[in-house]
């Protein structure tokens, strides 16, 4: 299960998309997503988004049952849908 870990954030972030010709500029947010193991509670995954020019990310996978492909494969997805 995945959520992004400030809820403020992802309401300012669509917020952000709705006004008009601001929503086609860059989301100054900084963004962090948790993905948890639903059975255990424990994270899966963490993506954390960090402020620069270009976008650059840290993901860290603390279990080691998930496959670092699913994770890469992930990461890619949340920038992807960012529509930048």
């Amino acid at each position: 299960m995945g959520r992004e870990r400030r809820p403020v954030i992802a309401v300012l972030r669509r917020v952000w998309t709705l006004i008009p010709y601001l929503g086609d500029v860059w989301v100054p947010f900084v963004f962090h997503f948790d993905f948890l193991d639903k059975a255990t509670g424990q994270p899966a995954l963490i993506s954390e988004r960090h402020k620069a020019i270009r976008d650059s990310y840290t993901v860290t996978v603390p279990d080691q049952r998930l496959d670092f492909r699913v994770a890469a494969a992930m990461a890619v997805a949340l920038d992807a849908l960012q529509s930048r």
